[in-house]
């Protein structure tokens, strides 16, 4: 014989008192059966389990066929199917945010009730200001420049570039016979001479920055200008340069004695030409692909032209000595040349163009005694990250050597954009480039016809100046709008020139002395080494990457709301089970929860109506009594008499 339940349900009773009963009888079997109160004994649905899918007393004959499939397809797989609500509340007992289960707590108050999800809100409000905060500056992606190592090898740098240009620039014995050659005069008188003098005078002066000294020269020398309309500049200056022969005496490289214009090459930068050793930016070596600052580099070929020098050592005589030529004094312009006699010597990155901010002159003499010049050099480099690299250059604020090609160089650095920058803006105000770098190859651009030099000239100043970018005006108050219209009138355009990303400087610390011997009387001796047996090695990071806003947000939510990522599959695991019962349950009316005390108290009132004997509560003196299932039986069957 079933449990009374059942046949209840079969005969479609839909009085509330009779259901309830039926209610009580199942649950009392239950009990015996499993010691607790579940609605269902050994894995089966109770008898009235129309109710778990959303449908009244007596609507399961009226449930579509599509339904019906739907909820046997999840019984037969073993899934329960109880009503949306169920497991709302379900959740809200078991779930893992801190202060939840307080929701649909029976113990509690209404007023305790509405304080925890007033505090549960808040916190979670918390929550989200503080991730939307950590998200900013995600986003914004900072990048900190940290120490390394302060003991890099030395043998993973390339030496430093060094650059030796000859103060005397134009010979002037070499250049009156050039120009008396393209004037077509034999015997120039003293007139001709002085105005000879002042031509060589612009060609030697015209250096950046001071393209502006050459004024006065110009304004003297114009009688010849109409005839030197047709002089090529750029030959002119090749041809009156001192040879390497004339510049070097011996060369010495760690040590041992190298040729020096094997290791000496032309060079070519708006500060005229010179000779540079170790520089890829040198005409022999402009067109390598070399990657400088290749920290996996391993030993280095020295045969190949177009890998560099490195060294391993550190002092005086461990790197580059060189012994220079003093020059002629009739070779000499005297005050037509910028720098009296001498050299003067610039250090710089391989893969950079001399600046002539940071040149070293060396004079030839020194009261009567020839010098010697040493250049101890500091070398330290800056790599940027994967992450950094993963970055927009206009976000990570630099470059990396493969993302730009230039004109001048096939190696991007910032002073080969920048002096790029400067000729293009000469090439767009003038018409026409410096000799220097007469065959960059722009649009209907030539090499400048000494009539043009005037214009050099004029646009000197903005060449020495470039403009803030856009976004910086006025920043913080910094710069007040008559400041960066200042800015802004005698500057240039050169914003889009970055930093590189991988980055290597040479400090440099330069002393020039008299004579120790180690120089005859027209020579002067020049040595230039390591500082240190070791360089310094900073990196360029993330001081926010995917890995930090992972530990923040996980630190906000588990300091707000106490949870975690199994929290999270908690709410998915729920959610599906949501889905579930909303596609299997129905759309109908959806029962009341029946939990064993709100069962037993109905089942009670119910047992009281009919007059039915009632049990003692197996949940404990707390709980309502229940109907035996004899009385449960009995009530049924009067609740059918009375139908």
């Amino acid at each position: 014989m079933g449990p009374p339940g059942a046949a209840a349900v079969k005969r479609g009773w839909s009085d509330g008192a009779c259901a309830d009963m039926v209610l009580a009888g199942d649950l009392w079997l239950s009990v015996k059966a499993r010691g607790a109160p579940p609605a269902t004994a050994a894995g089966k649905l109770p008898p009235s389990s129309s109710r778990c899918n959303g449908q009244g007393e007596g609507e399961g004959q009226g449930e579509g066929e599509g339904r019906r499939g739907a909820r046997e397809c999840c019984v037969r797989c073993g899934f329960s199917c109880p009503p949306p609500r169920d497991v709302l509340l379900q959740y809200s007992e078991e779930a893992l945010v801190h202060g939840v289960h307080y929701f649909t707590k029976q113990e509690i108050s209404c007023a305790e009730r509405l304080l925890w999800m007033a505090a549960v809100a808040v916190c979670a409000v918390f929550a989200v200001v503080f991730m939307h905060i950590a998200w900013v500056k995600f986003m914004a992606a900072p990048i900190t420049t940290t120490v390394k190592t302060t003991f890099y090898p030395l043998y993973r740098l390339p030496f430093a570039a060094v650059t030796v240009c000859p103060a005397t620039n134009v010979r002037r014995t070499v250049a009156e016979e050039l120009l008396m050659q393209h004037l077509g005069e034999r015997r120039p008188d003293e007139t001709l001479q002085r105005q000879m003098w002042h031509v060589m005078a612009v060609l030697s002066k015209l250096q950046h920055p001071f393209f502006h000294t050459v004024d006065a020269h110009l304004e003297a020398a114009a009688p010849l200008v109409p005839r030197l309309q047709t002089l090529n500049i750029s030959d002119f200056m090749l041809k009156v340069l001192p040879p390497c022969e004339d510049v070097f005496e011996r060369c010495f490289w760690q040590g041992s004695e190298v040729s020096c214009c094997e290791e000496f090459r032309l060079q070519r930068y708006d500060g005229g030409l010179c000779y540079s050793f170790n520089s890829l930016t040198s005409d022999e070596k402009n067109g390598c692909d070399t990657q400088v600052y290749d920290s996996s580099a391993a030993a280095v070929n020295e045969s190949d032209g177009c890998l560099l020098r490195h060294n391993t050592a550190c002092g005086t005589a461990s790197g580059l000595e060189v012994y220079l030529r003093h020059f002629p004094q009739e070779d000499s312009l005297g005050d037509g040349q910028r720098l009296g006699q001498g050299h003067r010597v610039l250090v710089h990155q391989p893969d950079d163009f001399p600046e002539e901010g940071s040149s070293i002159f060396v004079p030839q003499q020194r009261l009567g005694l020839a010098l010697a010049g040493m250049v101890k050099v500091s070398p330290s480099l800056t790599e940027s990250s994967a992450e950094v690299r993963a970055l927009q250059p206009a976000v990570r604020g630099c470059l990396f050597a493969d993302e730009r090609r230039l004109l001048v160089s096939r190696q991007y650095s910032l002073q080969s954009c920048l002096l790029e920058c400067r000729l293009r803006h000469l090439a767009a105000q003038c018409g026409c480039l410096p000799y220097f770098f007469a065959g960059l190859p722009l649009p209907n651009v030539s090499e400048c016809a000494f009539a043009q030099i005037a214009c050099l000239s004029k646009h000197s100043a903005d060449l020495r100046f470039y403009r803030p970018p856009e976004r910086m005006r006025g920043v913080e108050g910094r710069l007040r709008e008559r400041i960066w219209q200042r800015l802004v009138d005698r500057g240039i355009d050169c914003s889009h020139c970055l930093p590189t990303c991988h980055d290597s400087t040479y400090d440099l610390e330069a002393d020039v002395t008299t004579d120790n011997k180690l120089t005859s009387s027209n020579t002067t001796y020049l040595d230039i080494f390591y500082k240190d047996l070791y360089a310094v090695k900073y990196g360029r990071e993330l001081s926010f990457g995917e890995t930090e806003l992972l530990v923040s947000f996980g630190g906000i939510a588990s300091l707000f709301l106490g949870v975690s990522v199994l929290s999270g599959f908690e709410l998915l695991y729920y959610l599906c089970k949501l889905c579930a019962a909303l596609v299997c349950g129905g759309r109908g009316r959806v029962a009341p929860r029946r939990t064993p005390m709100r069962v037993a108290a109905r089942a009670a009132a119910a047992a009281k109506l009919w007059g039915a004997p009632l049990a003692t509560s197996p949940w404990g003196s707390g709980a309502p009594a229940q109907p035996t299932p004899a009385a449960a039986a009995a009530a049924a069957g009067r609740c059918a008499e009375s139908r």
